[in-house]
């Protein structure tokens, strides 16, 4: 399906991209496109299994937003042995207490309220299902805090999913210095894909879910081309004889978009990588596309240039 929802309030028609960044050279390892209304964690670990692929190494630990932080996600890529860091999705309950104020022991099967009453009566849904804790309706009827922790008129119930020991595995790992570290580095995915908006995938060229992968991998290639062409200028400039004139002419930018500072040949070698990026697209997919859009009243320009507008993403 086409149609997606980002928030209770924005819509989008299109795709989703899911992207996998190696954290310490920001270098795309990894590219999916997801159908518009399907959940950004759908795919995590195929997308795990392409970046190891890409990269030729082993993952050690995937780092994901909020959204990979669902039990079924965590149950996964623990059935693999893999480490996954992300946040556990927040539990509300209006104006009344959250899930998070109970005291939840698994190995003695019982909760603790925040008034200080215990429960242990569970109620299973069936076997590798979810359940939850029941209070004793007297306890809750006479509980001074009743108002802040039942709106109904029943007693409060706690539900337990599945994967509620992984969930609670992954609180406490994140409240460490090495979870916070993990969740504060997340961000390097964030400038992956701010370099695939600007390259132009914001909207989609073709129809279809095959092009427009192959057009979201066109985009990461241009982008890691890009990144590791301006490393090499920034490890080779000290180097150089900045006094010589030949020298000052080579690293004096010439076209620099949004002020970046690149020098003559890295903008004539991203130039370079960006046309031909753009020329394949047009020779390989341009006849399809155009008689697909032809049919809709859609026009596309002949050329594409990466300032064009995008195809939304997400991660």
């Amino acid at each position: 399906m086409r149609h997606g929802r980002k928030s209770a309030s924005k819509t989008f028609n299109g795709h989703k991209t899911a992207v996998a960044v190696d954290m310490e050279s920001q270098l795309i390892c990894g590219v999916e496109v997801l159908a518009g209304n399907a959940g950004d964690q759908q795919q995590a670990l195929e997308l795990v299994h392409q970046a190891e692929r890409v990269m030729e190494a082993q993952v050690e630990e995937t780092v994901g937003d909020c959204a990979y932080g669902g039990g079924p996600t965590r149950k996964a890529f623990a059935d693999e042995q893999r480490l996954l860091t992300a946040k556990v999705p927040a539990s509300h309950n209006g104006d009344c207490f959250p899930k998070t104020a109970f005291a939840i022991d698994l190995d003695r099967m019982e909760v603790r309220c925040p008034a200080g009453q215990i429960t242990t009566t569970y109620k299973s849904s069936g076997q590798n299902r979810a359940g939850h804790f029941v209070f004793a309706d007297a306890t809750c009827q006479a509980c001074p805090l009743r108002s802040q922790c039942v709106g109904g008129q029943g007693p409060r119930s706690i539900n337990i999913q599945h994967e509620e020991r992984l969930q609670q595995q992954a609180r406490s790992y994140n409240q460490t210095e090495v979870g916070k570290k993990s969740l504060r580095e997340r961000v390097v995915v964030e400038h992956g894909i701010a370099r695939l908006v600007r390259l132009g995938i914001r909207q989609s060229r073709y129809f279809g879910k095959t092009k427009t992968r192959f057009q979201v991998i066109m985009a990461a290639v241009v982008a890691n081309m890009s990144l590791v062409v301006g490393f090499c200028h920034r490890e080779q400039k000290p180097a150089m004889n900045t006094s010589d004139p030949v020298v000052q002419a080579l690293l004096t930018p010439t076209y620099a978009p949004n002020g970046a500072q690149n020098g003559f040949l890295a903008v004539l070698w991203t130039s370079w990588i960006r046309d031909s990026y753009f020329l394949l697209q047009h020779t390989v997919f341009g006849l399809p596309g155009m008689a697909a859009c032809s049919s809709t009243d859609f026009s596309y320009p002949r050329f594409f240039r990466p300032e064009t507008g995008g195809f939304w993403t997400d991660f």
